[in-house]
This record gives C-alpha cells, sequence and structure tokens, in this order.
C-alpha cells in the first residue's frame, strides 16, 4: 500500500503480484544464502548447535550415525530448537527488510514489468484476480514449502554423518579391528607369514 501510494501507479492486483513475487523468489533466495553462510560457518568450526534441522544436544549429536530419523525426533533437544528457530527469524528479518529496501529502490521498474505481465488479463478482472489471489500463490508456495525444508531439516549434514560411519567402519574391517576396539593381531600375523611362507606359532605358548 505504501508503494503504491508513492509511485501512484499500478492496482492492487499488480502490487500483489509485485509483493508475492518479490517473497518467494528475492526472499527465499536471500535467506537460502545466509543460511548457507551459517552452515558453513558451523561445520569448519564443529559448532553442532547451528546445523540446522539437527536438534540433539552435544552428547547425542557424537552417535546421529546411529539413529533413525524417528529415533532422532525422540531425542530433540527444545532448547537448541528454540535456538535455531530465533536464529531463522533473524535471517528471515533481514532478507525482509533487505528485500523492502530493494523493492523501494526499483517500485517504478517492477510495477511497469507487473502491469506488463498481467496485461494478458486486460479486459478480464475476475480472472486477473484470480489468477494473482489462487493460481500464483498456490504454485509458488509449493514451490517455496520445497525449497525451504529441504535446506532446513538438515539431511544432508545427517546423511554425512552416516556415510562417514559407514566408511570408518569399512576402514575398521579392512584393517581387521575387532568391535572392542582391538587388533586381531593373531589374524595378521597369520596372514603376514602365510604369504611369506613361514611356517605360523602359537604365541599363545
Amino acid at each position: 500500500m505504501y508503494l503504491q501510494l508513492a509511485v501512484n501507479k499500478g492496482n492492487g492486483c499488480e502490487w500483489y503480484f509485485v509483493n508475492f513475487s518479490s517473497d518467494i523468489f528475492l526472499v527465499v533466495a536471500i535467506t537460502l544464502f545466509i543460511h548457507h553462510l551459517i552452515t558453513m560457518f558451523a561445520t569448519k568450526y564443529d559448532i553442532i548447535i547451528l546445523q540446522s534441522g539437527v536438534y540433539l544436544d552435544l552428547h547425542d549429536a557424537q552417535y546421529i550415525y546411529r539413529y533413525t530419523y524417528k529415533e532422532l525426533d525422540r531425542h530433540i533437544n527444545y532448547k537448541i530448537y528454540f535456538i535455531q528457530l530465533l536464529i531463522w527469524l533473524m535471517i528471515f528479518t533481514i532478507a525482509k527488510l533487505l528485500v523492502f529496501w530493494l523493492l523501494f529502490e526499483n517500485a517504478e521498474v517492477l510495477i511497469t514489468f507487473s502491469m506488463n505481465i498481467l496485461g494478458v488479463f486486460k479486459g478480464h478482472a475476475n480472472l486477473e484476480l484470480f489468477f494473482v489471489m489462487m493460481v500464483y500463490p498456490f504454485i509458488l508456495n509449493c514451490a517455496q514449502y520445497w525449497v525451504q525444508d529441504h535446506f532446513l531439516k538438515g539431511t544432508e549434514f545427517i546423511e554425512e554423518q552416516k556415510r562417514n560411519s559407514r566408511n570408518n567402519q569399512k576402514e575398521m574391517q579392512n584393517l581387521h579391528i575387532l568391535h572392542n576396539g582391538f587388533i586381531d593381531f593373531q589374524k595378521n600375523r597369520s596372514e603376514y607369514r602365510l604369504q611369506r611362507g613361514l611356517p605360523d606359532r602359537d604365541l599363545s605358548n
């Protein structure tokens, strides 16, 4: 409403189209960028509390690779959850302020673009209203939900921890390390002597 009065151009549908488009495309892009920076910082300095979608305390986070996704839900630390929620609200607020500034600085260009796009509905006000208020928001809200859900739920971090665990287990198997952490010296010794044609000797004697 403020921008419409300031520019004195365009109708309510056209300005709604501008505002909604900026919310979907610009706000999502900026929040994704800031979120990515925070995730990189958390990964670099091993700050588990900043890993989006991972609501575990330090003890449980050490064993994240053992949990299924259902089990993770039972180990939620709500203190960490609300800290991440607060961080997300801060990110979103920063993005909204930046987008408002961009809209304010480029209002004339954006409303002209919106009028040209919605010009296809000229003479069909009801159809224009239906598209702007129903069809367009439904499609873009679905896209926004999918994108934000993808980068907020922390699946990549969890899956990476699981892959690292599987790789570590394979390395342990290759080194003949027993599950209790001791090396199977007898097996390694026997294979070593067998490869070189040496008689095997029982070390217990």
